[in-house]
């Protein structure tokens, strides 16, 4: 299939990608989030600091958001995809249960994984891997702010 043709069908598709509708009220959602996964997000953010710390080490990426386009659909799409694996942390279980209850809190379970691995086979740093989750996390606070002030 022709380049520009492939990237037409994705755009046509990616809202079926995506076909989950949120089963919960915005009232319920909004609840959950100041609750439960604000406390949970902050703690999390508090342990990675505390890690980075521990290892004389630093996130060098900006983690400053603007105005994301779909806030509902980010904060699946980040829970169910953007989450690093095999920080060989504490973390593990903590983030277990941060997806869990926002995907409870959505009504929108993640798509199956199907075995994903790096092309060259190496795994990012613990560096990196906390890195990416601090970026994560702020996108998923800055994306529930978002959509409770819609």
């Amino acid at each position: 299939m022709h380049l520009l043709g492939a990237s037409v069908v994705g755009f046509i598709l990616l809202p079926l990608a995506f076909s989950c509708e949120i089963s919960k009220n915005k009232v319920k959602i909004s609840q959950e989030y100041e609750h439960i996964i604000l406390k949970q997000l902050q703690r999390i953010n508090l342990t990675v600091e505390e890690e980075l710390i521990q290892r004389n080490k630093h996130c060098k990426r900006n983690t400053t958001f603007h105005n994301i386009e779909n806030p509902e659909y980010f904060i699946h799409n980040a829970s169910c995809n953007r989450m690093p694996t095999g920080l060989e942390t504490n973390l593990e279980e903590d983030l277990k249960f941060l997806v869990e209850s926002i995907i409870g809190s959505l009504g929108c379970q993640c798509p199956t994984r199907q075995g994903k691995q790096r092309a060259n086979g190496k795994q990012p740093g613990l560096r990196r891997k906390l890195c990416k989750l601090k970026h994560t996390l702020a996108g998923i606070q800055k994306a529930y702010e978002q959509y409770n002030s819609t």
